[in-house]
């Protein structure tokens, strides 16, 4: 079963966890020469280890007349209000705290020593003799308080020694339980019991030292802990446990047990001996750090138990060092010394890191000076694992890392390559981790380069974690940015030109494609156009285009100016101008056919010409020169009639010119040819001689009697539609 864990990059702790853990607490005594690699272990200690003790409390000159032993019967609290209505000292505050002390209760009974039940005020149980409860009841139960310190007791002979249940910020310190089935009891039911501290008691003798269940921030230190036939310290299901520098031996089965999923653990300084299991942990995250296991079945005993971190233990004389049961993966167990143990490391679980461990039964060379054997320590198991880099000395001193420099941030721009060499104090090889690798990889040398990249404008910037370890299992980290920033502008991939003409009656589309390389990672910048009442944009990101809107636009030029602006805000911009203009000209449809006539003809005849345009404007109508008809044209076809009375034309050839214009000023001609041939006279034969010819003279005297013929000649125009 796979379970969170603390970390899986159990990286660097200072000495910051020893002081924390020393916080308020003298008798707290973690050995300074050793500091774990994992920095959890210091927000834990910090988290649990953050009550300080009013001395002045714990000293206070007694207050009851004659000090010493006071004989005293069982006493049953039930509420705040009993404090003062059974007259104990104090005012319930953490300055004056309601005391019961200096009493001697002894007297056989099934009922407690001391009950105190549901009250908020705070109390102190100072140095009392305990003894004399009878059937399965405790010489002090604590339930559903606040606010309690139990110090300097003498508890013994009774079934059990303390309980304390559904309760908070309870501190049990420098108590004597000796003589009983169970130590100390902390559990919960139904109600939280959180902040517990049980700190520098001695225990002997019974079936269990300490055990409890379903508490949380529960801190168990500098206990001595001893001659119990079953378990010395027993916790399950409970969360942010901390067992630091207690003293567990001769227990029949297990000196220090946690199970059932107790999350957030620190097994932190104990001494365990002569024991079946000396630390047994099951199904739950910890830290087991700085112990010393001797004289028992098994030292350190895994069971389903998932990415934890073993640092710095010594464990030696046992029959079975440290084992991995089965279902217990991705443990880090480095830098422990195994000393005189049968199996040094039994390792039957998957992916564990075991490496710079100190092995007594190992030896071998250090080519390189480094205090690695060269060659790795083949482990017990079935997992076939083995420890790459075995201490050649348990008093090998570990090397400590530090950044030089220190990593800083790092911006590179989109489409680079990008190079970024992290160095470190170290004078042994290191091992280096990184995450986004699928982005940047890091090499042996600790030089980050970059695989591909994975662009976003909107967050350009990624944090970048970085794990070094050296070879003796002294880790550091470093949390940077790597940016990946887009400052080239986009670039047209044709310039566009600066005309561009638009004839009427032609579609009108431009495509103004660019390049640039956020497209290629999925990003499509905007294109933005000065004119939107005459254009608009293409929905086209990439080749977006201006197409004319016909029912706005009219005859004339149009300054436009089109801006593509990439994501990240870079930009190009084109100015051009769209001249749009009416370049067809007008055109004839149908026309008159040219007519041949003969003189004294009196035909009346009509001309038809039959013309369009998209634009007309106006046309004219000449006949021999003369302008003889002309109009507005406003519709198109248009059908211009000519109605001509032959009789009224000479002999000879007359040209109908019809001239048609558009509103672009394109105008067409046509020419219709109307003939008017002269007519011939009649002649009549006989048989004399013909007359002489009159002389022209005689012609001209004709005419001229005859006078002046004036003839009228009526033009008829019809204009038909």
């Amino acid at each position: 079963m796979l379970k969170q864990g603390f970390s899986q990059e159990h990286g660097g702790i200072t000495t910051s966890l020893i002081l924390l853990i020393l916080l308020g607490f003298s008798f707290v005594s973690i050995p300074l020469w050793f500091v774990p690699s994992n920095h959890l272990v210091l927000d834990k200690a910090n988290s649990h280890v953050d009550k300080t003790i009013d001395a002045s409390v714990f000293d206070r000159p007694n207050e009851f007349i004659g000090a010493g032993d006071i004989p005293w019967s069982v006493i049953d609290i039930d509420d705040d209000g009993d404090f003062t209505a059974q007259g104990w000292l104090g005012d319930g505050s953490s300055s004056n705290p309601y005391r019961i002390e200096n009493l001697s209760i002894s007297t056989a009974s099934s009922a407690e020593r001391i009950k105190i039940w549901n009250t908020r005020a705070h109390f102190l149980i100072k140095n009392c003799t305990l003894t004399g409860a009878t059937g399965s009841e405790y010489a002090i139960q604590l339930l559903n308080v606040t606010n309690a310190v139990v110090t300097d007791n003498d508890i013994f002979g009774n079934p059990s020694s303390i309980e304390i249940i559904n309760s908070t910020d309870v501190i049990f310190i420098n108590n004597t339980c000796s003589q009983t089935i169970t130590g100390i009891s902390v559990r919960s039911n139904a109600a939280p019991t959180y902040n517990i501290q049980i700190l520098n008691n001695t225990l002997t003798g019974g079936q269990d030292g300490m055990r409890g269940y379903d508490n949380n921030e529960l801190t168990i230190a500098d206990n001595h802990v001893s001659g119990f036939s079953n378990l010395g310290i027993y916790f399950y299901s409970s969360e942010s446990v901390s067992i630091i520098n207690n003293t567990c031996t001769n227990t029949g089965a297990v000196g220090i047990y946690v199970e059932d999923d107790v999350s957030d653990c620190i097994i932190f300084g104990n001494t365990v001996s002569t024991c079946l299991s000396g630390i047994h942990v099951e199904d739950t995250t910890f830290v087991v750090a700085n112990n010393s296991v001797s004289i028992c079945t098994n030292g350190i005993f895994f069971d389903e138990t998932d990415n934890n971190l073993v640092e710095n233990n010594t464990i030696f004389g046992n029959d079975n060092g440290i084992i991995l049961n089965t279902y217990s993966d991705g443990n880090d167990i480095i830098w422990n010394f195994l000393e005189g143990n049968t199996v040094q490391v039994e390792d039957n679980g998957g992916n564990n890191n075991i490496r710079n461990n100190y092995y007594s039964d190992h030896s071998g060379l250090d080519g390189n000076s480094d205090g690695i054997v060269d060659t790795p320590y083949n482990l017990d198991g079935t997992s076939n694992n083995e420890d790459l880099y075995p201490l050649m000395s348990k008093f090998l001193a570990r090397q400590g890392l530090q950044w030089d420099p220190i990593p800083a941030h790092q911006m590179y721009e989109l489409g680079d390559s990008f190079t970024y060499d992290l160095n470190t104090t170290s004078t042994v090889g290191v091992d280096w981790w990184m995450n986004w690798d699928s982005l940047w990889i890091i090499d042996s040398n600790g030089i980050i380069t970059n695989v591909t990249d994975s662009f976003n404008p909107t967050t350009p910037s990624r944090e970048v974690h970085v794990i070094v370890t050296n070879f003796h299992a002294r880790s550091i980290e470093a949390y940077f940015n790597i940016t990946v920033q887009d400052t080239i502008a986009p670039v047209w991939v044709e310039q566009p030109e600066s005309v561009y003409y638009w004839d009427q009656g032609q579609s009108f589309y431009r495509n103004f494609d660019v390049y640039d390389l956020a497209v290629e990672f999925g990003y499509v910048g905007e294109l933005w156009i000065n004119d939107t009442i005459h254009f608009y944009l293409d929905p086209d990101g990439i080749s977006t285009s201006v197409t004319g809107n016909v029912s706005t636009i009219t005859f004339g030029s149009y300054g436009l100016e089109v801006v593509y602006t990439d994501q990240s805000d870079n930009s190009v911009s084109a100015e051009f101008t769209v001249i749009y203009r009416d370049n067809t000209g007008p055109m004839f449809d149908d026309v008159p056919d040219p007519l041949t006539f003969t003189e004294g003809d009196t035909d009346v005849v009509t001309l038809t010409w039959v013309f369009s345009d998209l634009n007309p404007s106006s046309y004219e109508l000449r006949l021999d020169g003369d302008v003889i008809a002309s109009g507005i044209w406003d519709e198109s076809p248009e059908t211009i009639d000519e109605v001509i009375n032959i009789d009224t034309l000479s002999v000879g050839t007359h040209i109908y010119l019809m001239t048609i214009t558009d509103i672009a000023g394109n105008t067409d001609t046509h020419e219709t040819i109307i003939i008017i041939e002269p007519s011939t006279s009649a002649t009549t034969t006989t048989s004399q001689l013909p007359p002489s010819p009159i002389p022209p003279e005689t012609l001209f005297i004709i005419a001229g009697v005859g006078g002046v013929v004036a003839i009228a000649i009526v033009v008829f125009i019809v204009k038909k539609r």
